[in-house]
């Protein structure tokens, strides 16, 4: 019989988990003796245990009896509390960290459903890229869901990669997507036909449409989600988050390494409102949060240390996100016929599983992993993806001037926080009829480089906030597009720092006076490391180091980097066809006349 889904279970399984169940057969696996968190009833019940077999819950109850068999393998979980394994509802994992080493983590800190967005590869690589991550993807430890994205993008490149309703069909046929990622709220509701179309398919399909709400409010916000938007990661206030809440949507509470939101939503708990529409989520995590903090445990950690109950919290990271993508027939919960997806933790104020149990296996202990997610060969178009048709050189990263020598007044990128910039009209000196950097004043190149349609094209502006008084920074990994993004100070270090990018296939790298400082390569897709997680995060903080060594002042020089080319952050954004204005949602010119 072939398998129609993940939800599959044959009548011979079905027929042993009844047995199991009545006591009739033993179990694999028994947790016992626990403190079981019940994220249906809000209950605890006091010294239950969970009967497993294969990978479902058989049952649960406070004497497993004669499903104790010879060979069934017992847990004792005397004195802990046994909760059902976390749920990661909203997370970017195709960006830098390696697919295995972000499973593998995540498994550690006790998550075992993880929903990614997939745009990272999708962007300069088209659905091919996306179908082999998903694939790579297939079998692991942990459940592996996933969102297929819109692609809202500045970038006229990118554009050769968007996605159609057909192919959409397709893909919303497999069971682990889930439905479309986040769409940003201002196309929508300018009635973005290409968006509208995919928002139809999926509907058709009764899958989910992800939200991305960020700065949109009342009647606007009212229209966003009268689109069939179900979902919204992007509040920052409490303010926020009870007037989505209000509106029936599935408010998503970030604590992640992009956005920590926690702190200011946390005393939500103060307005006795149902939460079952609030969800806990990362957004994704960098290499050094998962190696200082955790992953969701942290995250759940964090809200009960914010004052949230233990159990609401923990609903916040199961039940809920399960509930909102309707898979939480299977998964989010412990109770018969669910997934075995178990973490046993010291008690309900410290997340820190000691045992994980995904599927009904055992795969970690005390934080050590015992299984390893498998490794698959990559194809050569994976690892060979960042192609130039020429080498760079200074005179490409020279912007021109209308006039040979004097002033012109000019449209400036101002970086005023790691990810927010605004606008700045000033005047810069041109010698040779050339726009040069002026250091003094904290005014240096961008560059968006091309590497989907037209590889190489390059748009050029300026940029205040990056500190650079000499030499270049460039990465493959800039958000919601296909382009390669560079700062300098210099011309000719920018053209060296694009060039040996193209030699790694991808990555991040420090170029000053002519030589390489550090780099760090990302070849898969150009967005991804093959590192361990460990090394990885040496690496980065090398990389980091070597940035504000050039005098950048900002505490996360890459990720800054990487954001400039996103339409989803106000105001200045960078494009491979130019300079763009979010709020006015056009190409602004570099020169002002």
């Amino acid at each position: 019989m072939k398998k129609p889904g993940f939800r599959w279970l044959g009548p011979d399984r079905i027929d042993s988990i009844m047995k199991v169940a009545l006591g009739k057969e033993p179990a694999d696996l028994v947790v016992s003796n626990g403190d079981l968190v019940n994220v249906y009833t809000a209950e605890i019940h006091r010294g239950y245990s969970v009967a497993v077999k294969g990978d479902r819950i058989a049952w649960m109850g406070a004497n497993p009896g004669p499903r104790v068999g010879e060979r069934t393998r017992v847990i004792d979980a005397s004195g802990k509390a046994i909760i059902p394994g976390l749920v990661d509802a909203h997370c970017h994992m195709l960006s830098m960290i390696s697919p295995a080493e972000y499973v593998k983590h995540a498994m550690l800190h006790g998550c075992t459903t993880i929903i990614t967005e997939v745009q990272e590869v999708t962007f300069p690589m088209g659905l091919r890229a996306a179908r082999v991550f998903m694939d790579y993807l297939r079998e692991q430890p942990v459940k592996l869901f996933f969102t297929i994205p819109p692609l809202v993008t500045l970038s006229w490149a990118a554009e050769a990669n968007f996605i159609t309703p057909k192919q959409l069909a397709r893909l919303l046929a497999d069971d682990r997507v889930l439905g479309l990622g986040e769409s940003y709220w201002l196309p929508t509701i300018q009635g973005d036909k290409r968006l509208l179309d995919l928002f139809a398919e999926t509907l058709s399909a009764g899958k989910k449409l992800e939200g991305h709400a960020a700065g949109a409010r009342s009647d606007k916000l009212i229209a966003y989600f009268a689109s069939g938007i179900t979902s919204c990661h992007e509040s920052t206030t409490l303010e926020e988050t009870l007037e989505k809440l209000r509106l029936g949507v599935s408010t998503m509470i970030r604590e992640g390494s992009v956005r920590s939101e926690l702190a200011a939503i946390a005393k939500i708990r103060e307005n006795r409102i149902d939460f079952r529409m609030l969800s806990l989520v990362s957004d994704g995590v960098s290499a050094d949060i998962f190696l200082k903090k955790g992953h969701m445990d942290h995250i759940v950690g964090q809200a009960i240390a914010h004052g949230i109950e233990p159990v609401t919290a923990i609903q916040a990271a199961t039940i809920n996100p399960a509930g909102h993508f309707a898979i939480d027939d299977v998964i989010g919960g412990i109770a018969p016929g669910k997934f075995a997806d178990i973490a046993v933790i010291p008690d309900l104020k410290t997340i820190k599983p000691e045992w994980v149990i995904s599927n009904g296996q055992v795969v970690a202990r005390d934080g050590k992993a015992l299984v390893e997610p498998p490794q698959k060969k990559w194809p050569g178009f994976i690892t060979n993806s960042l192609k130039f048709p020429r080498e760079f050189t200074a005179e490409d990263f020279r912007i021109k001037a209308p006039v040979s020598e004097g002033k012109v007044q000019v449209r400036v990128i101002h970086q005023i926080t790691e990810l927010v910039t605004k606008e700045l009209i000033t005047e810069v000196a041109v010698r040779n009829g050339f726009i040069e950097a002026d250091t003094e004043r904290d005014i240096i190149m961008v560059a968006a480089i091309s590497r989907v349609r037209q590889p190489g094209k390059i748009a050029l502006g300026l940029i205040k906030g990056f500190g650079l008084r000499r030499g270049a920074f460039a990465s493959s990994g800039s958000w919601d597009c296909g382009s390669v993004v560079a700062v300098g100070a210099s011309p000719g270090d920018m053209a060296l720092a694009v060039n040996r990018l193209a030699v790694l296939h991808g990555g991040a790298v420090v170029y000053a006076d002519g030589k390489r400082i550090e780099e760090l390569p990302f070849p898969l897709a150009g967005v991804i490391s093959t590192l361990t997680m460990e090394e990885l995060n040496r690496k980065q903080e090398e990389i980091q180091g070597a940035v504000n060594g050039l005098g950048c002042p900002l505490g996360r020089a890459h990720l800054s980097l990487d954001v400039l080319t996103s339409p989803a952050i106000p105001h200045l954004r960078m494009s491979d066809a130019g300079v763009f204005s979010v709020r006015d949602n056009s190409l602004v010119d570099l020169i002002v006349a």
